[in-house]
């Protein structure tokens, strides 16, 4: 399936397990550079370079994104390296 997701960029938070994971997984075999965030730095590693090692581009940010500080950080980390994103999956919760 092509959804035209070549050279998109999108963030997928809580992106590191279960559903989320799913998302990430879709999004970068679909040619989407993505995102993830996530509050647990091994598992926003693990996830991120398992598929950099299939030849994806995935990246992490790892936040608590249930505080503000946390989500404001995340943004200003995420815009600091990809200015343009094209989609946000608010998975997190």
């Amino acid at each position: 399936m092509d959804l035209k997701l070549r050279d998109k960029v999108f963030v997928v938070s809580g992106g590191a397990k279960g559903i989320g994971e799913g998302i990430v997984r879709v999004l970068a075999a679909e040619g989407a550079t993505v995102v993830l965030i996530g509050r647990n730095e091994t598992d926003n590693k693990r996830l991120a370079d398992e598929l950099v090692q299939q030849g994806w581009a995935v990246d992490f940010v790892t936040a608590e994104l249930s505080d503000p500080s946390g989500c404001d950080a995340a943004v200003k980390d995420i815009l600091k390296k990809y200015p343009l994103v094209h989609g946000l999956v608010n998975n997190a919760g």
